[in-house]
């Protein structure tokens, strides 16, 4: 009898090797944190989440079987099998001191929620309502900590620690450097899921990249959170949506290749937590959450 044919590719990308380590970081098309194995700070990479190397004892890339075979002591199959088997997070812990990090100062609040062209200027990028604007303290001026003297639309971010970044975009869709910008200094900081008031525990969730999308579902009545990127997520936002017990997570990152990763890798980390989701399904010519719901 023939041995049936294991679809490598596929269990790869049912099986990013970020999601299966927790305490890693993002550096661009890098997650870096402490090995699984020896420990060591900072010396586990993982690259576009295809492959890994741990600088110390795992000097030469592998694939993510590759990873649980030499993680786990198996072999091909058993690695195959522990993969398919509702594989668990592993939660490492650096043998080294980490390193001090500066004391985080938060920002000073500018009140841009009161330039006096906020609302025109906001609505003329999204269709929001005033009340969502004003309750958002959705703003116009400078980045603050930049030397920058363009003015942006500005979404502040609060916490329990007060303003620990602000969010920047070029006021009109003509302009070529109309990309989002964050403030620094925030490095350190668990950014709290955007709109996270808008959960309703046992409800349906959406998880979106832009806040502001966010914000436009929450109007047309469906709660909806924002994780600013597409390659932000933190342990903590798994453990409050977990908390929530939504009826069903919708995952609507972007309509394109890092949209659909980041998908996969929210619904690796929510599945293994019996969290029920599923990607968005686009209509065609749909690029976003926003554009999607400023046709509705």
């Amino acid at each position: 009898m023939t041995a049936p044919t294991i679809d490598t590719t596929a269990i790869k990308q049912r099986h990013p090797i970020s999601a299966l380590v927790g305490g890693l970081h993002q550096r661009g098309r890098w997650h870096i944190g402490p090995c699984p194995k020896c420990g060591g700070e900072d010396r586990f990479n993982v690259k576009d989440d295809e492959v890994f190397l741990c600088r110390q004892c795992h000097p030469d890339y592998g694939d993510v079987i590759e990873f649980v075979r030499w993680l786990n002591n198996m072999n091909f199959a058993e690695a195959v099998a522990w993969l398919e088997n509702a594989p668990q997070v592993v939660q490492v812990a650096p043998t080294k001191k980490e390193r001090t990090r500066r004391e985080f100062r938060p920002l000073r609040d500018g009140n841009w929620h009161l330039h006096p062209k906020a609302v025109n200027l906001w609505q003329s990028y999204k269709p929001l309502t005033a009340e969502t604007i004003a309750a958002h303290r959705l703003g116009v001026g400078y980045m603050p900590r930049s030397k920058c003297r363009h003015e942006r639309l500005l979404v502040p971010i609060y916490s329990k620690l007060g303003l620990v970044m602000v969010r920047g975009r070029r006021l009109h869709d003509d302009d070529p450097h109309k990309h989002w910008l964050a403030s620094g200094g925030w490095e350190g900081v668990t950014l709290p899921l955007y709109n996270w008031q808008s959960v309703r525990a046992g409800e349906p969730l959406f998880i979106c990249e832009n806040p502001i999308d966010a914000l436009l579902s929450t109007q047309s009545g469906q709660a909806c959170v924002a994780t600013y990127a597409s390659g932000y997520w933190y342990d903590e936002w798994t453990q409050f949506i977990v908390a929530q017990q939504p009826s069903v997570v919708v995952l609507a990152g972007d309509n394109d290749e890092a949209g659909r990763t980041m998908n996969q890798r929210i619904r690796q980390r929510l599945t293994l937590e019996r969290v029920r989701c599923h990607d968005m399904q686009w209509p065609e010519g749909m690029g976003d959450l926003g554009q999607l719901l400023a046709k509705v």
